[in-house]
Formats: C-alpha cells, structure tokens, sequence
C-alpha cells in the first residue's frame, strides 16, 4: 500500500505570467470574464439609450464600430488559432528564458493590437 505524496512547487513571482500564459483554466476564466464585462456593458449602453441618456448613433458610426470591433476579435482569433499551429512549436525551440520571453512579447502585443480595436470600435459610436 503506497501513497503518492505530491509536493508543490514553489514558483517565483517572475514565472507567474508565463504559467498563466500556458494555463489553460487562466484563458477560459478571462473568456467568462470579458464576455461577463461586454454583456455587462451593452446592456448598461441600451438602458442609457432607451431612456435618453445618450443619443441614438448614425448608421455610419454603427457600421464603423461593428467593423473594428470584428477586427479586433477576429485577429485575436486568427492569432490564437495561426499560434497554436505554427508559432508555439517555433517558440518552444528557443531556450527557455529567451523562449518565454518571445512568447509572453508576441502575445501581448497582439493582445494589445485587439484591445485597441475593440476600443476603437466602442469610441466610434460617440457623438
């Protein structure tokens, strides 16, 4: 009768960005979260609009907003789906310090190239 002792380890405060970058249950949390926010906020933004807090946009800023708002969703989707096929295993070759940092650069900055879509798209609907 053995028993598995499982041990944990320890992480640096350093290496906590790459292993949340590689947790899977870290990236379903923020899919939750940032859906969870927009459903938050589009309702927030209709309520205003129905009771006359802001004004109704044009069709062009509407066209204008849905546009950068799809773009921003869709690179971040075409990044995660092109990362997993070809950039992880050429990141994964690198060695480790340089990998992870090549890895951690390339996603925030897509990240950050959605993010900025998505805001660009939620600030063309103003007046």
């Amino acid at each position: 009768m053995s028993e598995t002792v499982e041990t944990e380890t320890k992480s640096k405060p350093w290496q906590w960005l790459g292993e949340w970058m590689r947790d899977e249950k870290f990236w379903r949390d923020v899919a939750s979260r940032t859906l969870a926010g927009a459903l938050v906020v589009a309702m927030g933004y209709l309520v205003a609009v129905a009771n006359g807090l802001l004004a109704v946009p044009s069709v062009a800023q509407i066209f204008v907003g849905v546009v950068f708002i799809a773009l921003g969703v869709g690179i971040f989707w075409l990044f995660v789906a092109k990362y997993l096929r070809w950039i992880a295993p050429l990141v994964n070759r690198i060695s480790r310090p340089w990998g992870d940092i090549l890895d951690t650069l390339i996603k925030l900055v897509v990240i950050g190239l959605s993010v900025w879509m998505l805001i660009a798209g939620i600030l063309s609907f103003r007046p």
